[in-house]
């Protein structure tokens, strides 16, 4: 199972763990340098989907809720700690797939659900889909959405790649029909970049209709992938997040309630 996951340095005195899910067509290498900007009491531990990466041998997942489940498979023994889910774009549908698949099983709760760049499930598609679309199409959607960096684009073979891959992530995010009451058993941050024309506010504030633990928003300078130019503002809002979630469920424990709070941040 190890696989799965990429870790930074050891961090024997961790208190929580921050699982990062990476963009459709991406891998753990867009978290690089997390574990440097995030407190000492936080493991950082990025995920590595398969077909990409250290896991480039394996085929693609092209379904959602299979992914979801090896997903949570391989996240279960990692639950020693109190956690929480960040995940861009693709990765925000993937992590609550996964904590809605981890509750379905009786397991612990995240602390948190941090979703970037993203529209809730139940939030009407902005765009048409893209994962059927020819491959000259295809690359110029995802060069408009900024997933394709100029050495990938110079570069037949990692062109390939690349398109197997986002192609597949495409598909299993384009073909998820979520169930009309997913609820997630946490509280919500949603991040996004104010100028990110495919997800506006309206979008990232689809969200609230599923937190059952309250519901914040927070947007930075930039566009769909914001993070890249700012990891260490969104390292810290997600990680404040963590502990948010942490504290409420102290709270909720010492007092028998559950306070539901909804904000909103420019």
């Amino acid at each position: 199972m190890t696989s799965w996951f990429r870790h930074g340095p050891a961090r024997p005195e961790a208190t929580a763990r921050l699982f990062c899910l990476h963009h459709a067509g991406g891998g753990a290498s867009s978290f690089a340098g997390w574990a440097a900007l995030a407190p000492a009491e936080i493991d950082i531990c990025a995920v590595q989907l398969p077909g990409r990466e250290s896991r480039m041998a394996e085929a693609p997942v092209t379904d959602m809720g299979a992914l979801a489940a090896r997903l949570a498979d391989a996240m279960e023994p990692r639950l020693d700690l109190p956690y929480a889910l960040f995940g861009h774009s693709m990765g925000a549908r993937l992590a609550c797939a996964t904590a809605a698949t981890l509750a379905a099983r009786g397991l612990p709760a995240p602390a948190a659900l941090i979703v970037s760049a993203s529209r809730a499930p139940h939030h009407p598609p902005l765009a048409p889909d893209l994962h059927e679309l020819p491959d000259e199409r295809f690359a110029e959607a995802l060069a408009a959405l900024g997933g394709l960096p100029d050495a990938i684009r110079r570069s037949s073979e990692m062109m390939a790649m690349t398109m197997r891959v986002a192609r597949a992530d495409f598909a299993a995010l384009e073909t998820w029909h979520p169930p009309g009451d997913l609820r997630v058993p946490a509280a919500i941050l949603a991040l996004g970049g104010a100028d990110d024309r495919g997800v506006p506010r309206s979008a990232l504030e689809s969200w609230a209709d599923l937190a059952d633990g309250g519901f914040r928003l927070r947007l930075f300078p930039g566009g769909h992938f914001y993070l890249k130019d700012q990891p260490g503002a969104v390292v810290a809002e997600a990680c404040s997040a963590l502990f948010r979630g942490l504290d409420a469920a102290h709270r909720r424990g010492r007092d028998g309630a559950r306070p539901v709070r909804q904000e909103a941040h420019p």
